[in-house]
């Protein structure tokens, strides 16, 4: 009888097979969110394109996520608040369309990272469920308002503007909290991520 043992993968190639897999959900997740978004806005989509640095800080960051999970997270949430606080500076007056694009990319985001970091139990799925509930009423609000891409003279902003400028900036903050609370109780003593 032989015994046969199997040869251990290298590392970088078990790092490079978890990212690609969870960058997979997470491109699957964006083009089911695109979709919509495409076909009721397609003629905008030239003004909301991703710069290509954003695109390789993902890359970097899902690459990471496969080796440290938190800092990993950690990375992709700082980016999407980045590219938000970009967003900003075109005006609040026509923030709702650059809240839907940015929606479009922080969802599957949100419950990649709801998911991977929650304990197993009953509070973090009904967390994401009011989450979600919450922000479908954000993104209704967005599409019942006027939406402007690079709209000048400069539009003076009405409610809805202010709640799609706040939201992505309470996600985002929530979601750093939470890595850094799963990162403070998972390590007590602060060493690693």
């Amino acid at each position: 009888m032989t015994v046969t043992v199997a040869k251990p993968r290298p590392r970088w190639l078990v790092v490079t097979f978890a990212a690609s897999r969870l960058a997979a959900v997470y491109g699957a997740g964006v083009l089911l969110l695109a979709v919509p978004l495409i076909a009721m806005f397609g003629n905008l989509l030239p003004a909301l394109t991703i710069p290509i640095l954003a695109l390789l800080g993902f890359v970097v960051g899902f690459v990471i996520l496969a080796v440290a999970k938190r800092l990993g997270f950690s990375i992709l949430w700082s980016l999407l608040l980045i590219m938000w606080s970009a967003a900003l500076r075109d005006g609040i007056y026509q923030v709702n369309g650059s809240f839907l694009f940015w929606t479009m990319f922080a969802v599957p985001l949100y419950m990649i990272t709801t998911i991977g970091l929650s304990p197993t139990s009953r509070r973090p799925r009904l967390e994401m469920l009011l989450t979600l509930g919450l922000w479908t009423v954000v993104v209704a609000i967005a599409l019942t308002g006027e939406i402007y891409i690079d709209a000048t003279p400069p539009l003076p902003a009405t409610w809805d503007n202010y709640v799609c400028a706040l939201w992505p900036i309470l996600v985002a903050a929530r979601e750093l909290v939470r890595v850094m609370h799963r990162s403070a109780v998972s390590n007590p003593d602060g060493a690693g991520a």
